[in-house]
Order: structure tokens, then C-alpha cells, then sequence
């Protein structure tokens, strides 16, 4: 009876062992598939034919983690070797669409988690086809060619605004193209390029704003232009100065010369001719009155 108890015991304690060791491997089964690896990291938006780069967190050195691209295409198990904080993959799509990428781990018993939830990755033409520094959007906005880099909306003096309204009207055209401070309604008017800044020159005048406009390209203004009542005058050119005539009276105001501004005075001529003729009148009036000089008058003879 004794010899019974003994193997009973034994047997029981057998059992018990076997049971522990049953729970352990079922935990650590239990603990492997419950662990669901976060999503992989990276860009969310691309364009075919272009590798990105997708990471995942890690948890244990010598774990295997796979990507499935969401093409149909997956990477093979990439093991971690040392104790990196992740594992990296790069992956291009050569079909415009939205791919799920998701990551799987397995452990180092060969476990394998499930799926990670996706991260979507929406694959689609490129926002500028043709490189030229413009978004297809607004080119086809302008009725430009997306996809000709030598075809697209002109922005003269390069300030944001295009020197034209879109075909559509969602871009409103810039009012002065070569930003030198005329609209380009008035250039066009007085027969300037609205294009071309250094055709215009502002000058302030008697707390005045002014403009001297040059409309036949020989380098100097030949109009006088003011802002406040919209006028415009004939300017004189001489050498390179210029003269201004800012009220349009006919007589000369200022000198403009080498970018400095001078009160134009005109010779006085008639001054100068009086005073002349002054000063003859006195020599004669001296040169009679002592002598010197005298009227010759000839005698004549009556017979």
C-alpha cells in the first residue's frame, strides 16, 4: 500500500508539472498572437515610379517583420539584428491609386501577429507634371499646357499676381505687369510697355507725384505724366537733361538732369536787351554831352 501511495504521488506531481509547462507555452502562445504591431511610418502621398521609405517600432532583437505593400507584392521577413529602434523598407507603385501598407511581426518562437492596421498611401500624378514651377491646377486654370515646362501663365514683375485673368476667373490679372507704379491701362495709353519697367520714372514735384514716361525707347521721357488730374505734358529733350513743363503754360519749370531735379531760370534775353540798350543810351548821352561825339550837319548854301 505504501509502494502505491508513492507512485500515486509521483504521478500526480508528473501531471502538475506537465500542466505548468502546458500553461506556459499556451501563454506565451496567447501573448504572441495578441501582440498587433502598430502601423509603419512614411509618406501618405507619392507618385509612381518613386521608392518611399516606410519604418516600423520594434520590440525584440532577432524578430522577423513583414511588409505587404497593397499591391499584391509583400518584402520578405527582415530580421532585426542588433537592437535598432526600427526596421526600415522602401517601396515604389507604378499605378496611380491608394495602397494599404501594413506590417506583421514574428517572434523569435515563430510566432506571427496579425496585421497591422494600414496606412494608406494615395499614389497620384504629380501636382507640377512639366517642372515649370506651376501646378497643373492652375495652368489649366491660365489654359496653359501642363505638361509643356516652356507653356505657362506670365508673372512679368514676378510678385504673385499673373500679368492676365484665368480663363476661368478664379486668378485675377495684375493691374501694373512691370510693377514700376503706372497701371498698365495708362501705359497702354500714353504708348508705353507695360512690361518693361525702366520705360518709367516717378519723380516727386511741388509735393507732387509725376511720372516721366519714355515712349519711344531712345532711353530718355519724352512725357510728363501726373498722377493727381491725370495729365499728361510734352517734355524737351537737350543733351540728356530734360525739361519739364509741370502746369503746361508753355514755359519750362524744371531741369532734369542725371537724376537730380533743378528750378529751371531761362536765360533772361530781354533783360539783358534792355539793360544793353541802356547802357548805350547813357555812353551816347556822355560822349554827347561833353563833345566827343557830335551830330554832323552840313551847311547849305543859298544862292
Amino acid at each position: 500500500m505504501k509502494k502505491n501511495s508513492l507512485s500515486l504521488k509521483k504521478i500526480i506531481y508528473s501531471c502538475f508539472g506537465l500542466f505548468l509547462i502546458i500553461a506556459m507555452i499556451a501563454s506565451l502562445t496567447a501573448e504572441a498572437y495578441s501582440f498587433v504591431p502598430l502601423p509603419p511610418t512614411g509618406s501618405t502621398t507619392g507618385e509612381k515610379d518613386v521608392e518611399y521609405e516606410f519604418k516600423v517600432m520594434t520590440i525584440e532583437v532577432g524578430s522577423s517583420w513583414m511588409f505587404d505593400w497593397g499591391d499584391g507584392t509583400h518584402s520578405d521577413w527582415i530580421v532585426l539584428e542588433e537592437s535598432d529602434p526600427y526596421i526600415s523598407q522602401s517601396h515604389s507603385w507604378n499605378v496611380n491609386g491608394d495602397y494599404q501598407v501594413k506590417v506583421k511581426y514574428k517572434s523569435t518562437y515563430s510566432y506571427e501577429s496579425a496585421w497591422s492596421s494600414p496606412l494608406v498611401v494615395t499614389i497620384e500624378p504629380p501636382t507640377d507634371i512639366d517642372g515649370d514651377g506651376f501646378s497643373n491646377e492652375l495652368e489649366i486654370s491660365f489654359g496653359t499646357d501642363p505638361e509643356d515646362a516652356n507653356d505657362f501663365p506670365i508673372d512679368t514683375d514676378n510678385d504673385g499676381y499673373f500679368d492676365e485673368d484665368s480663363l476661368d476667373g478664379d486668378y485675377i490679372g495684375d493691374y501694373d505687369d512691370d510693377a514700376d507704379g503706372l497701371l498698365d491701362t495708362i501705359e497702354i495709353s500714353l504708348g508705353s510697355n507695360s512690361k518693361d519697367n525702366s520705360d518709367v520714372e516717378s519723380i516727386f514735384l511741388e509735393n507732387q507725384l509725376f511720372y516721366i514716361v519714355d515712349t519711344n525707347n531712345d532711353g530718355l521721357g519724352n512725357i510728363l505724366y501726373n498722377v493727381q488730374d491725370d495729365s499728361s505734358n510734352k517734355i524737351k529733350k537737350q543733351d540728356s537733361s530734360l525739361y519739364l513743363d509741370i502746369d503746361d503754360n508753355g514755359a519750362w519749370d524744371y531741369k532734369y538732369s542725371n537724376g537730380e531735379l533743378f528750378e529751371y531760370t531761362p536765360f533772361p534775353w530781354l533783360q539783358v536787351i534792355i539793360g544793353a540798350a541802356g547802357v548805350i543810351l547813357i555812353i551816347l548821352a556822355i560822349l554827347f554831352g561833353s563833345g566827343l561825339l557830335y551830330v554832323y550837319e552840313e551847311e547849305v548854301v543859298v544862292e
